[in-house]
């Protein structure tokens, strides 16, 4: 089941004002869902593109932004009573244009983040927008569940969770922090 936590406020001004501003470097990607399996399309998916800012993945720090994203671990861990710092297996900004035209209702491709048993995935909203995360059932097919993008908190679910973001209408850009962690050891 998905965790809704929130995160303190000046944690998230500091990383609104990081990412939501014009010095972040984005990396264009054609879909929203680049890697091999554990990924499909419903009737009810659109996919779009995306910007990417890489911040680390499998050992190697590839961003100057890590430590203030890292701000958000810690404020994971007080939340959770769990250690997440020593797990990062990847971390990733996205941004996601708006598009008045996308169909209420509608996400990008569903998918899995991880198919190690154990690993979790946290999704933090830099900012408010209309474009919720949608969660499926086992199999993939049916949405059960669907969690709003409100700025200055997250949700935190198995890595093995189908589960799909989506576009804009409201705000000019939906900008999420993807962390995924490691099985405890």
């Amino acid at each position: 089941m998905p965790q809704i936590i929130n995160i303190a406020s000046d944690t998230a001004q500091l990383v609104h004002k990081t990412f939501m501003s014009d010095g972040a470097a984005w990396y264009y990607s054609d879909a929203t869902c680049n890697h091999g399996g554990g990924k499909m399309s419903l009737e009810t998916t659109i996919d779009t593109p995306q910007f990417c800012h890489y911040l680390y993945y499998d050992g190697e720090v590839l961003s100057e932004y890590l430590p203030i994203a890292s701000k958000i671990i810690d404020a994971l861990e007080m939340a959770t009573q769990t250690k997440y710092a020593n797990r990062m297996a990847r971390v990733k900004a996205n941004l996601i244009y708006k598009d008045p035209t996308y169909p209420k209702g509608f996400h990008h491709t569903a998918h899995i983040d991880s198919f190690d048993e154990g690993a979790e995935t946290f999704l933090y909203y830099v900012n408010s927008t209309n474009a919720g995360t949608y969660f499926f059932d086992e199999s993939g097919n049916g949405v059960k569940e669907t969690v709003d993008c409100v700025e200055g908190s997250g949700v935190l679910f198995s890595s093995s969770a189908y589960h799909a973001g989506s576009t804009p209408t409201d705000a000019l850009r939906r900008v999420v922090l993807n962390f995924v962690f490691s099985p405890k050891e």
